[in-house]
């Protein structure tokens, strides 16, 4: 923008007597044109549209072992084994986590839980179990340390 000279034997012309319109590839006069014959220059932006621009190159990059891997392409994480990996257990439940705030009130966070298990532990052992608790307020720790400190717990054990 702003690079465009039209010249008319060897002489500038004033910009203010034309108007370029670059996006739709017109120059419009003013008034009538000095003559028919100019001499127009200007400048090029040194980009090669076609090609292609990269930060970083991936092919020069190696992992510590040797690998070349594309540290651009995001991978999903493998699916992280299950905290109960047991065969025949049902889980179930919901935790939520919410912050309460308003007009001449204090803020605070609460947080709720609903744990339900059933099925088998062992051979013999059969479980059935239901935990919830209700308006936790989150600690510095983050969570319940005793099963006393649950709203409601009911667990029952029964053999084969």
């Amino acid at each position: 923008p702003g690079s465009l000279t039209l010249y008319q034997d060897s002489v500038a012309l004033d910009p203010s007597a034309y108007e370029l319109l670059p996006y739709q590839a017109l120059l419009i006069w003013k008034g009538s044109p000095p003559t028919d014959t100019l001499r127009a220059t200007y400048r090029v932006m040194p980009l090669l549209l076609g090609g292609t621009f990269r930060h970083k190159d991936p092919d020069q990059l190696i992992s510590a072992t040797g690998d070349r891997e594309d540290p651009f392409r995001y991978v999903p994480p493998r699916q992280a084994s299950d905290l109960f990996a047991t065969q025949g257990l049902n889980k179930s439940g919901s935790i939520s986590r919410g912050v309460l705030f308003g007009n001449n009130q204090d803020l605070s966070v609460n947080s709720t839980l609903n744990l339900e298990l059933s099925g088998r532990l062992t051979d013999r052992i059969q479980v059935l179990a239901s935990v919830t608790d209700n308006n936790i307020p989150i600690q510095a720790g983050g969570n319940t340390l005793e099963l006393q400190d649950f709203d409601q717990v009911f667990i029952k054990l029964f053999d084969k």
